[in-house]
């Protein structure tokens, strides 16, 4: 089937996407960054000085915002995740939605009433031995990640730059221990590194 153009530019950049069921009102579970989850974007509470910087998670429309200078800004996407394709919703005509299956490892969506699947296998980040097997930086491969040794490299500005040990979803990431302490994480499903920090995982 042939792939609708907008929803590769949407979700493919986050490679294997997975984010936890979604919820009312209440404080996320799924990553220490995102604070908030509600069914729709008038669900929100007031964006007031004390939430400046807070994320929270729109359901309906798979969206995910921060509260910045007293407005709620639109930030990224998210995908919730099922177990198996018998999980997904009706796909109908008048429906979009986008979910990850863990049974497949793969992503689909709901586009016009027909169910996509997006082959995430071919979008995983390749991986060398060294970072002398890495290939150049150059201005093709920009934002492209590669993974050496379990750390994840982006390149950016004609350069390879060490991300962090790499974990595909934040549902992987390690707890935030004593023993991790300044670790960094970079985690593939919200495009972002991440540093241990006092028992928190926080976004750099």
């Amino acid at each position: 089937m042939k792939l609708n153009t907008f929803l590769l530019t949407l979700f493919l950049p986050f490679f294997f996407i997975a984010c936890g069921n979604g919820g009312g009102g209440t404080a996320a579970n799924d990553s220490d960054w995102v604070k908030l989850r509600v069914d729709t974007f008038d669900e929100l509470p007031n964006c007031s000085k004390s939430r400046e910087g807070e994320r929270a998670k729109v359901k309906d429309k798979q969206e995910i915002y921060e509260c910045t200078n007293g407005y709620w800004e639109l930030k990224d996407y998210y995908v919730d995740t099922v177990m198996t394709l018998a999980n997904l919703p009706e796909c109908e005509d008048d429906v979009f939605f986008a979910f990850f299956v863990r049974e497949k490892e793969d992503l689909y969506s709901c586009v016009n009433g027909n169910l996509v699947s997006y082959d995430l296998a071919k979008f995983k980040p390749k991986e060398y031995r060294s970072e002398d097997d890495l290939p150049v930086c150059s201005s093709s491969r920009s934002d492209e990640i590669a993974l050496v040794n379990k750390v994840a490299y982006r390149c950016h500005d004609g350069r390879w730059k060490d991300m962090g040990i790499y974990y595909a979803t934040d549902e992987d990431l390690k707890n935030c221990t004593a023993k991790r302490d300044g670790e960094r994480a970079y985690v593939a499903n919200y495009y972002t590194t991440v540093y241990c920090e006092d028992g928190v995982w926080n976004e750099e």
